[in-house]
């Protein structure tokens, strides 16, 4: 009979207890939380002691069809040539982007086609001008996928290079030669910054073929030379 009576009495006593928290609840205002936004920016500029924070833009390639491939960075070049009385002596120092890589899905240009290089960017630090050329390759590993070619050990490179031109601003026009031989190129395009004694080199592998485009490259069906 007592634990009956004590049964009873708990039912009563959380009923109440709902009953009270239903109606003191409402009166509490209840607001999500969220994560502070913190900006590491001052942090940052404190860290490295310097407000010149570069960050690498992007580079594209636009084709007339809408199209477009991407330049990845390469290369950073710090320093100058500076021209003594016993010739050039290149004081300059290479940085390598170890995450640089091939893609599958390659360019192809054709030889007399028309293409753009578009790099233009909303940083404070800003290129004053930028040069395009070909650099020629020999051949490639037969039967490799592009992205599994180490652009610094597999790619074959010749000389000479081919200069296609400068530009200043965003947007530059340019064109394959006609003398240019069917194969596979490096496209490269160096963005100047003189002020910082710096120039940045994005590249991609392109291939100059009779017909232009974007195609996925695949695997390499043979080691294709220039001719």
């Amino acid at each position: 009979m007592t634990m009956k009576r004590t049964f009873i009495v708990s039912i009563i006593v959380s009923m109440s207890s709902a009953f009270v928290l239903s109606a003191v609840l409402p009166l509490f205002k209840i607001e999500p939380v969220y994560a502070q936004s913190i900006d590491n920016s001052l942090a940052e500029k404190q860290r490295l002691g310097t407000n010149n924070i570069f960050s690498p833009q992007g580079v594209h390639i636009l084709f007339g069809n809408g199209q477009n491939a991407t330049l990845d960075l390469e290369f950073i070049v710090l320093g100058n040539n500076n021209n003594t009385s016993q010739g050039t002596q290149n004081s300059s120092v290479v940085i390598k982007n170890p995450d640089y890589g091939l893609s599958d899905t390659n360019a192809i240009l054709s030889v007399g086609q028309n293409f753009r290089i578009n790099s233009t960017t909303d940083q404070d630090l800003k290129y004053t001008s930028a040069n395009v050329r070909l650099v020629p390759i020999a051949s490639l590993p037969p039967g490799t996928k592009l992205s599994d070619i180490d652009p610094e050990t597999d790619l074959i490179q010749q000389t000479p290079l081919i200069p296609l031109g400068t530009y200043q601003g965003g947007v530059g026009t340019f064109v394959i030669p006609q003398t240019t031989r069917s194969g596979y190129y490096i496209l490269d395009v160096s963005l100047h910054y003189p002020s910082l004694g710096m120039t940045t080199v994005h590249s991609a592998l392109v291939r100059i073929t009779s017909s232009g485009g974007i195609v996925s490259g695949g695997t390499t069906p043979r080691a294709l030379p220039i001719r």
